[in-house]
């Protein structure tokens, strides 16, 4: 072994990428414990909700988003697994994860908006950039999905292959399309949302008016509810798990864009 094979960034490119993706997720974990803490010990709100509801969702959320990549990852083969690719896409995924995560809670700490916040440069050139690093942190799992649809040597049932495939492809796709026009919108509402008007418990989604978010929350977890559906037909009817899986990404798909084309045309959610 040569003293150059004992540098950090060697040895940091030698691990393999679902132990990086669990490192992650563990750097999300403590992220999210500290925003219980935070909601726990600070009573300051911003916009009428507490100062740290955001950046405890945006931790939750992303901590689910590497577990489920670092599931994935173990169902490569380990050609795949230590390939190009993903010695590309796991460090780009996790690069953006960090700085999108420690922006929010910066700015929850300082008692002001990470989204839809134009007010200086520097915060207009932020919200760009976030918009950016979510494009190629979401994009990761599309590119992880097509490498599992492609990989003939990993032994994976019919269900659990295109479950995997389709919900992170799929999943990818929609929440692009979510989330773009939701930036685009300039809010989470289309309409207006009175004050102390009625919301869904715990998620804060208007029933007054439309709201982005619903559709976005079942876009980006079409990547978790698809794959699971495809690892239980593979169980319960191995012999149409297959075609079974593809009807669940159709569905899921086609629930989606209900929601979401609800919310364009400011119908709250259960209006």
């Amino acid at each position: 072994m040569t003293a150059l094979d004992l540098q950090p960034a060697n040895l940091a490119a030698r691990r393999p990428v679902d132990t990086q993706l669990v490192g992650g997720s563990f750097f999300m974990l403590v992220l999210l414990a500290l925003g219980f803490a935070g909601l726990l010990s600070d009573a300051r709100l911003l916009d009428g909700d507490p100062v740290w509801a955001k950046p405890t969702k945006f931790a939750a959320a992303t901590l689910v988003h590497l577990v489920t990549l670092a599931l994935v990852a173990r169902l490569l083969s380990e050609t795949l697994r230590h390939g190009w690719v993903m010695r590309i896409t796991v460090p780009v995924v996790l690069f953006c994860s960090v700085a999108e995560l420690g922006y929010i809670f910066v700015q929850a700490a300082a008692q002001q908006h990470s989204h839809f916040n134009l007010a200086t440069p520097f915060h207009a050139a932020m919200y760009s950039a976030m918009g950016i690093g979510a494009v190629l942190l979401t994009a990761g799992a599309a590119v992880i999905g097509v490498l599992v649809a492609r990989d003939r040597t990993a032994q994976l049932g019919a269900g659990l292959r295109l479950g995997v495939a389709l919900g992170l492809i799929g999943g990818t796709v929609l929440t692009i399309l979510v989330a773009g026009y939701l930036g685009g919108n300039g809010g989470h509402y289309v309409g207006q949302h009175p004050a102390g008007g009625s919301v869904v418990p715990v998620f804060g989604w208007s029933l007054e008016t439309g709201d982005l978010r619903p559709a976005h929350f079942l876009a980006l977890h079409m990547m978790q509810a698809v794959p699971l559906i495809g690892l239980a037909l593979d169980r319960i009817a191995p012999a149409r798990a297959g075609l079974l899986a593809i009807l669940a990404a159709i569905g899921w798909t086609g629930l989606t864009l209900i929601v979401f084309a609800q919310a364009v045309a400011g119908q709250p959610l259960l209006g």
